[in-house]
């Protein structure tokens, strides 16, 4: 064991719905815990940067096991958002489990910047009412993107609907490991 200092508020910063440019400050991997059944954990703490919400923080995390392997889903549109992932189309999943990519996902992702509409959670999966209003990331943008988005008054916000994430035209042909050369 250790020693800890007491903490006394630990509340979660939640940003409010809208459109933000963020950069990653920092990003882990975590083993599977005891009794989790979702496997590794790969999260990257993303902060607001500028406007009202300058340096409130989201945490966005990506798990292992997925039903349909949505998380890895998400984790490959958010890596292609911030120029981690060089094509679209099929990713292996497989390649996420490397240890390779988990020294690149800790390594390369912190100062990388994206935008995101955010949106907040109210229910659990079960559609039960949460304690805490939680922020979520809805939609991943490049950091040009959500330039583009906020960029008509110069302001870092947009509660306006933030139109759909854009995506780039599928390779003819994938490359067989599109995260690095």
């Amino acid at each position: 064991m250790g020693q800890v200092d007491p903490k006394f508020n630990f509340d979660f910063d939640v940003i409010e719905k809208g459109t933000y440019a963020f950069f990653i400050k920092e990003t882990n991997v975590e083993s599977e815990g005891e009794g989790k059944k979702s496997g590794k954990r790969y999260w990257a703490r993303c902060v607001v940067e500028g406007g009202d919400q300058d340096g409130l923080s989201h945490l966005e995390s990506f798990f292992e096991k997925t039903k349909d392997d949505f998380s890895f889903s998400k984790m490959a549109g958010f890596l292609y958002k911030v120029g981690m992932l060089k094509t679209l189309g099929k990713v292996d999943t497989s390649i996420f489990l490397s240890p390779e990519f988990e020294e690149r996902f800790k390594k390369q992702l912190p100062g990388k910047k994206l935008g995101a509409k955010i949106g907040h959670q109210t229910k659990d999966k079960d559609g039960k009412a949460l304690d805490n209003v939680r922020s979520t990331m809805q939609a991943y943008y490049t950091y040009d993107e959500v330039k583009a988005i906020l960029g008509k008054k110069g302001t870092t916000k947009s509660a306006e609907a933030a139109p759909t994430a854009t995506s780039a035209p599928e390779p003819a042909k994938p490359a067989p490991n599109p995260l690095w050369d």
